[in-house]
Parts: C-alpha cells; sequence; structure tokens
C-alpha cells in the first residue's frame, strides 16, 4: 500500500490534557508487565483505555509506536501497511523487505509474511512497544492469524499492546499460564471512590457534596466517561440538590439524562454541530464546513468557532495530529450521538450529509472515506463515479493492490452492471495474467456499453482501454494488421488523463515493428511516448523502457538492451516500483549470462529469483531458469536443482498454471544437463510437439529443448523429429525477425548436421549462427551445447579477424567437462527392464513423493483429493513394481524419472 494514501493521523496517540487524573497504580502494573510478550488492556468503551496507555508511553523510557485501528483495516496487506508504518514512526528506514512484500503484485502467504516481519523486528536497534488501539474492530481471520503468530515469537525487546473492548480470539489462557501477557481488565480501570471525588474535584475546579459524589460513585461504578458527562451536566447545573434528586430517579441515566442534559445545556448551533459531524469517524474545520453548508442562519456556526467551543468545553474531542487540524470525538460519546441524531432528523437530511462528505473527501484523495459516506447514503451511483475517477489515479500509478481493494468493496453484481466496474475488473486480469478470462470479460462490457445507447459517446474511452489491451492480445496471436488497429483506436479514443493505457498501445505497436525487422521504428514508436506524453510517471517510464529491452533482446541488439535496463533499474529505483526493478535485473542477468559473466549473471538474476512476490511472474520465472543454468554452468548442481523444485513450489502454492509448463520443460533442460536422460524425456514428452505461433519474447525458449532431447535420445526417429521441429523454428525466427533465438536455433542445427555426419553443412550453419551473435558476442548460447560444439568450432576456418577472434573467445570460454547429449547407451534406463509409462499426473505425484509430502500436501498442491493422491500412488507402485514410497522414489531414482538428492 502506498504510504501517500495512508492516514498518518491514526499514527497520533490521543492527548493528555492538564486536567488527566494520574493513576500511578495502573501505571506501576503497566511498566511492570513491560518484560512479557503482551499487554491486554479489555474493558466496554469508555473506560479511559486509550488515555491510560498513552500516559504510560510517554512516561515510559523506552521507545513506543502508536496505532489506532478501524474496520477499514480488515484487509491484510492494509492492516501491515499500517503496522509497518507506525513502526516507522520511532525506526523511520525500518522493514523494508516487509514493505517491499506489501507493495508487490499480490501478497504472500502468512508464513512469510510472518517470517519476514519478525525478522526485521528482531534486527531493530533498541527496545520498544507497539500500542495497537481499537483491535476488537479487527474481524479477519488472517489478521487474528498473524497477530497470533508475531505474539508467539516476538523478540525479546519488543512488546506489544492491545487495547480492546473485548478478549481477541488469540490464546490468551496459554498466554497467561505461561506469564506472558499482562491484563488490565474492567475492574483494574473503575474509578474508586476516591479517584471518583479526585476526578470530580479537578474537573469541576471545586468540591462537590460528598452524597453526590457517592451517589454518582455507585451509579457509575467507577465508569469514566459517566463521570465526564456527569461533570458536563454538573457545570451547567447550579442546584447540585435537584440533580441528585434526578439521578436517584433515573435508571438510564448516563444513556439517556446526562447526554440530554449536555446537548440541552449547549447553543442550538452548537447542538447542531455536534449531531451532524457525529456520523464523521474523523473531521477537520473545511469538512465540518462542507457538511454543514446551506444550514439556517439560527442554526449556523463557524465550524472553527464550534470546535474551539468544544474543546473549551472538554466535551469529548479528540485531536488527532500536532498541528490541531484533524479531530474526532470519544468513540462512545459519537455513538451517543449518533442515536441522538437518528431521533432528530429525518433519514433523508442524514443520507444527505453523507453525500456532502463524500464529496468533500473524494475532492481531497480520501477515497476509502468518500466511499463509505457514499455506501451508507445508499447512493451507489455516486459511489461508482468515485471509484471510476479514483482508478484512473490509481492506475496511472501502477497501484494495482489498492484498485483491487477499492473494487472488492462493491457486491458482484453491481460490478456486473456498471462498465467502469467491469473494465477496471479486466485490468485486474490483465494484471495479474489471467488473460484467458479477458474475452469473457471483454464481451460482458461491450454488451454493457451497446445496452446504453445515450451514454455511448460516454463510454468511448473504455473502447480505447479495451484495444489497448486487444493490441496485447493480437501481438502475441501474431496478428498485424489487427494490432495496428486495436492500437491505433486505443491512441484516439483513450482519455487524455489515461497515458498508461497509451504505453500499452505503443507496446503493442512497436512489438509489430519488430516483428516486420523495423528494429529502429520499433525504438522509436517507443521513445516517442516520452515526448507526446511528458508527464509520465517513472513507473510508466520504466514499462516504456521494458518494452525497448525486450524488442532489443529480440533483435540481439545487446548494446541497446543494456542501456536501457540500465534506466529501467534507475527509474525504478527512483519510483520504489519493484516489479519494475525485477525486469531491469532480469535484462541485466540475460546479457551477463550470455556474454559468460557468471558472476554478475547470478546477481542479477538471484536479485529477482529471491522476490517472487514482488516482481511479475515472468520475469521471476526465466530469472529462476536463468539463475539454475548459471548456476549449472558453475558446477552447482544441487543449487540449481534447489532454484527450480522452489519456483515449482511457489507457481503451485500460488495456482499459477500458466508458468508451470514453462517450468516443467527446464526441468528437462536441466536433467539434460546434469545426465538424467530418462527424465529429461519425460519431462520433454509432455510438451506440445507443435511450436508456438506467437513471438519468442523471453530469455528461455521451451522448445529448443525439445529439440535438444530429440538429438540426445540418439535414435533415428527422434533426430527425424529433432530436424522437423528445427526447421519450424528458424523459419518462424526469420519470419519474426527472432535473431536471439535463431541464433541458438542455428547452432542446434549444426549439431544436429554433425550428428548425421554432414559435417560441411554443419560448419556452413555455424558460420551463419556465427555471423548473428558476433555483435552482440553471444557466448553460452554456443558453449551451453558442449563438446561436440566447441569441436565443431575448432574445425571452422574463417578469413575475417573479428569473426575469428570472436570463435576464439567462445572456445576460450568451453568447459570440456560439460556434455549435453548424453545418448541413452551410457543412461541408467538402459541397465533397467522397461516399465509402463507413467501419466503426467502420476509423474507429478511422484515428484512431489520425493518430496516427502503427506497424501493431503499433494492433493493440496495440485488441487485435487487426498483421494485421488492414493490412486494414483497404486498405480506409481504397480508401475514400477514397487510396494512403499521410499521403494517408489529410489526405484524412479534409478531409472532417471526423477533427480536424485
Amino acid at each position: 500500500m502506498n504510504e501517500d494514501v495512508l492516514i498518518r493521523t491514526k499514527f497520533q496517540r490521543p492527548s493528555i490534557g492538564p486536567d488527566i487524573l494520574p493513576r500511578p497504580r495502573l501505571i506501576e502494573r503497566l511498566e511492570n508487565g513491560r518484560h512479557r510478550k503482551l499487554t491486554l488492556i479489555s474493558a466496554p468503551a469508555g473506560y479511559g483505555k486509550s488515555i491510560l496507555a498513552s500516559i504510560w508511553s510517554q512516561e515510559c523510557s523506552c521507545l513506543s509506536a502508536y496505532l489506532s485501528l478501524d474496520k477499514k483495516d480488515n484487509d491484510l496487506g492494509v492492516f501491515i501497511s499500517y503496522f509497518i508504518s507506525a513502526l516507522q514512526t520511532i525506526f523511520p528506514d525500518s522493514f523494508p523487505g516487509t514493505m517491499e512484500l506489501m507493495n508487490g503484485q499480490q501478497l504472500p502467504s502468512l508464513d512469510i509474511i510472518s517470517t519476514r516481519l519478525l525478522n526485521e523486528a528482531a534486527s531493530t536497534p533498541q527496545p520498544f512497544i507497539l500500542i495497537l488501539d481499537d483491535y476488537h474492530l479487527i474481524t479477519d481471520r488472517e489478521i487474528i492469524q498473524l497477530t497470533g503468530t508475531l505474539i508467539q515469537y516476538l523478540p525479546a525487546h519488543m512488546h506489544l499492546v492491545l487495547i480492546t473492548r473485548q478478549d481477541p480470539p488469540l490464546d490468551i489462557i496459554n498466554l497467561r499460564a505461561r506469564n506472558q501477557v499482562a491484563e488490565i481488565r474492567l475492574a483494574d480501570l473503575r474509578f474508586n471512590k476516591e479517584e471518583t471525588v479526585q476526578y470530580l474535584d479537578i474537573k469541576l475546579g471545586k468540591s462537590i457534596a460528598p452524597d453526590l459524589a457517592l451517589e454518582l460513585f455507585e451509579r457509575t461504578e467507577g465508569w469514566a466517561a459517566g463521570l465526564r458527562l456527569a461533570v458536563l451536566a454538573l457545570r451547567n447545573h447550579t442546584d447540585q440538590a435537584k440533580l441528585f434528586e434526578v439521578i436517584q430517579g433515573t435508571d438510564h441515566f448516563v444513556m439517556s439524562y446526562l447526554v440530554e442534559q449536555v446537548l440541552s445545556r449547549q447553543p442550538a448551533p452548537v447542538q447542531s454541530f455536534l449531531l451532524k459531524t457525529s456520523l464523521l469517524d474523523r473531521f477537520c474545520t473545511p469538512l465540518c464546513d462542507a457538511i454543514l453548508v446551506g444550514e439556517d442562519s439560527g442554526q449556523h456556526i463557524n465550524s472553527q468557532e464550534a470546535l474551539a467551543h468544544l474543546q473549551r468545553r472538554n466535551l469529548f474531542l479528540i485531536s488527532l495530529d500536532q498541528k490541531g487540524e484533524w479531530y474526532r470525538y470519544h468513540h462512545l460519546f459519537q455513538d451517543l450521538l449518533r442515536h441522538q441524531l437518528r431521533s432528530f432528523y429525518p433519514e433523508q437530511t442524514i443520507n444527505q450529509l453523507h453525500i456532502r462528505a463524500s464529496s468533500w473527501l473524494a475532492d481531497h484523495g480520501f477515497v476509502e472515506e468518500a466511499l463509505d459516506h457514499a455506501f451508507w447514503a445508499g447512493d451507489m451511483d455516486r459511489a461508482i463515479q468515485i471509484f471510476a475517477c479514483a482508478r484512473i489515479d490509481l492506475m496511472q500509478q501502477t497501484q494495482w493492490q489498492r484498485l483491487e481493494q477499492l473494487l472488492r468493496r462493491f457486491p458482484y453484481d453491481v460490478i456486473e452492471c456498471n462498465p467502469d466496474l467491469l473494465m477496471a475488473e479486466n485490468w485486474l486480469y490483465y494484471h495479474h495474467n489471467q488473460w484467458v478470462k479477458l474475452p469473457a470479460g471483454f464481451e460482458r462490457l461491450e454488451k454493457l456499453i451497446s445496452q446504453s445507447p445515450g451514454k455511448k459517446d460516454a463510454y468511448r474511452y473504455l473502447i480505447g482501454e479495451m484495444s489497448a489491451i486487444h493490441s496485447l492480445l493480437l501481438y502475441y496471436a501474431m496478428d498485424v494488421g489487427g494490432v495496428m488497429a486495436q492500437a491505433e483506436s486505443a491512441l484516439k479514443w483513450t482519455a487524455p488523463e489515461l497515458s498508461i493505457v497509451r504505453v500499452l498501445a505503443r507496446m503493442s505497436l512497436a512489438g509489430v515493428q519488430q516483428l516486420a525487422g523495423d528494429l529502429n521504428g520499433a525504438y522509436a514508436t517507443i521513445l516517442r511516448g516520452f515526448d507526446e506524453e511528458p508527464d509520465h510517471s517513472d513507473t510508466l517510464k520504466a514499462a516504456v523502457l521494458v518494452t525497448a529491452c525486450f524488442a532489443g533482446w529480440i533483435a540481439a541488439d545487446i548494446h541497446t538492451m543494456q542501456q536501457k535496463a540500465a534506466k529501467v533499474v534507475e527509474l525504478s529505483k527512483k519510483s520504489r516500483s519493484p516489479g519494475m526493478l525485477g525486469f531491469g535485473h532480469y535484462f541485466l542477468g540475460m546479457i551477463a549470462y550470455q556474454q559468460n559473466d557468471l558472476s554478475t549473471a547470478k546477481e542479477h538474476f538471484s536479485y529477482v529469483h529471491q522476490r517472487p512476490y514482488t516482481t511479475y511472474d515472468d520475469s521471476f520465472v526465466y530469472s529462476s531458469c536463468g539463475l539454475a543454468l548459471t548456476h549449472q554452468q558453475l558446477d552447482r548442481e544441487r543449487e540449481a536443482l534447489d532454484v527450480i523444485d522452489s519456483t515449482m513450489a511457489y507457481l503451485l502454492q500460488t495456482g499459477n498454471s500458466e508458468m508451470l509448463p514453462i517450468v516443467a520443460a527446464f526441468q528437462a533442460e536441466l536433467a539434460l544437463l546434469q545426465g538424467q536422460m530418462s527424465f529429461a524425456s519425460q519431462r520433454a514428452n509432455r510438451l506440445d510437439p507443435v511450436p508456438p505461433l506467437s513471438p519468442m519474447t523471453q530469455f528461455y525458449a521451451p522448445h529448443l529443448t525439445l529439440v535438444k532431447v530429440f538429438l540426445a535420445e540418439d535414435i533415428l526417429v527422434s533426430r527425424e523429429k529433432a530436424w522437423s521441429l528445427l526447421t519450424q523454428i528458424i523459419e518462424f525466427c526469420e519470419l519474426t525477425h527472432n535473431t536471439v533465438h535463431l541464433i541458438q536455433a542455428l547452432a542446434l542445427q549444426a549439431v544436429s548436421q554433425q550428428l548425421d555426419g554432414d559435417e560441411s553443412a554443419a560448419l556452413e550453419t555455424l558460420k551463419k549462427a556465427l555471423c548473428l551473435g558476433l555483435p552482440g558476442k553471444f557466448i553460452r548460447s554456443f558453449v551451453d551445447l558442449g563438446p561436440i560444439m566447441a569441436n565443431l568450432l575448432s574445425k571452422l576456418a574463417v578469413k575475417d579477424d573479428e569473426l575469428a577472434d570472436y570463435r576464439d573467445l567462445i572456445l576460450a570460454a568451453a568447459a570440456p567437462s560439460h556434455s549435453l547429449f548424453v545418448t541413452s547407451s551410457n543412461d541408467k534406463v538402459g541397465r533397467q527392464p522397461p516399465i509402463e509409462q507413467l501419466t503426467n499426473r502420476e509423474m507429478d505425484v511422484l515428484l512431489l513423493l520425493s518430496q516427502r509430502q503427506s497424501d493431503k500436501e499433494i492433493a493440496e498442491n495440485l488441487i485435487i483429493s487426498p483421494f485421488t493422491v492414493r490412486s494414483h500412488t497404486k498405480n506409481i507402485y504397480s508401475k514400477l513394481g514397487v510396494n512403499n514410497r521410499r521403494q517408489a522414489v529410489t526405484r524412479a531414482q534409478d531409472l532417471g524419472l526423477i533427480p536424485s538428492n
């Protein structure tokens, strides 16, 4: 959550006035409990819980932070953002890793969040206290679970205080048994007789009759808020004896009599001000003025004067900041005022007040609160209008998490019936890579717009947004004409302030220009946006340059790509955009790997691999492939396997079915490099043998792995498959001017020709590949093919000095110990009796069995029932000829079906 949208007044603890009653006995108890993990201050409203904690935190020698919670904090991302920001008021540069997680593409699991949070809390330099006020408003199961985990593993120098009206659903009994919780409860917070008399004397500035003081004590039972109301009544009651009689005969004297007394003694304009502003959770002078506009002259009061009046009379007004700009009423007093408000004014008048509040809050950027009041007024049209305006700003700032949080506040049926809300839904599909949902989403949106003929022109900007996303989908479908038409529509109709949409359209246009071989035109289209969109944020500028990097990679223009990638890193750091920063490191890792700077490649790929939740899925997955490949080339086979295992685990945990086939294919690549031929074949057989007719834009191309496996199988039918597939890939790369993958494909074709005994053709093909790789000094595309490529390179005679130097550079990097093409005669499977082929799902189960996962864990990972898992396990045992899990794993490793530990 962006810190600019946090309500800073939530970190301001209640102010302590000069007439506050000291409570040394309770302060001492709080201080004595500080060595425990938790202090629980639990009592109903009005017993002085917050004031007590505030006094203690000011008198305590320990650093302390304060956070006032409300119902809108029942969102894990929002809660943690406020939690960390509160702690940053005392440790300004603390918790960078946790904040990075919060600003990522999606929230990680609770285990990951709590681990990161606890580790960073443990690294803070001084003991500290964190006070969470109004914790009873938290009902979200994940937040409560997180709180429990934090308490369980809290660092020794951290102390947590929960202020609540009721005990939270935490394991208080166990904490009490372990002497890990200090408790301040209702009985402790009640004023005793002496404190009651002392309090009344302080507040009134004089002594009152002992009988009246005793009656007040007995009636209020030491309730601070009740005594405060009584004081307000007494100040305006000249006859204390008369008040004493009324109190004795009043059953509900606090709730009705005293509140009525307090209100009735105020001037009429102040009464009106109190009642009408009670619907605001917090307020400032301009906000009060806005909701009171149009008041009758007899009822009107200047808001500044009204607030000053309330402060002078101690009417339950709490300052929320040191400047005295924002205030709120004591929660109990606010509840009582709202009850009176509903008695005094009709629902229509109250709704009008909400609408005025909503308008002012929306105009001043308080979107969540503006939506609250629109919903409370029952004005769904206004809520939609507020969201529609906020959506543009949030998209421009790429605040996708916050956009999703706001959208989820609307009921499903409302989203489905409103074009603006449905467009936001489609943008979230795009952002989360759920592109398969976009066609149906667009169909519903287009139908909605067509059913609103009177608003068709008003919704034209939505056509522009849809066109921009369509243009990208058509780019991957290789529909050049469609991309041009949709991109032009997007540039024509998109709202002027939505430059992010035009960025996407220009990306698609540049993409098809690169496909057509016009690389300079692609660069010009991308960079033209900088001139035409001068108000681009640094994040959007980085996004534009990411497209330039992809174009440079595809065209093997390493020099331009390196410049743009470095700029992406610079802009992303400046704008604190972890997603774009991940792309920058990914591109720099790709360049370093190909130029054989493996230590630099490892550094950049590791940066992305270690941040799965804050980077985009494609940069994370392909960086993980790059990191595993780098480890493998550095003879760190175990580390390479660990990288891919953790990547697969992340994808399974997050349900990312789109990227799973990429990692599965790369497992075949890694198995091939490690001599696990049978496992490589098993994985490769799961790939679609028909290459995708879409741009190959990434570091790793799965179908080139399939070619390698076919060649390594060293049988005629596989060689024929390899040649056929290579021919299709080469033709496709030439058609789409995909130089980077053409280099790899031609190098593989040379290997294939050499294996077939046609060395002359192999050398000629290899020379073509070298000529393409020379400008960017591509090394690993050749070296990774092992000794057979090194042998070919050593036989290649070239007259051009520059090309000869390039050939020698590759040969110098070749590692003779690595052999990619291991034939079946050397593989373990050749010495084993044949087994019945395992199905794809059985292979999934077998892999998880090797990781010692239980049936339940396997079922959760594969999204199947435990019964189905047991059925697959039984089939695996039968096919492998074993009787238990351990035997199955050992047998599969011997057969090369899964990697050995």
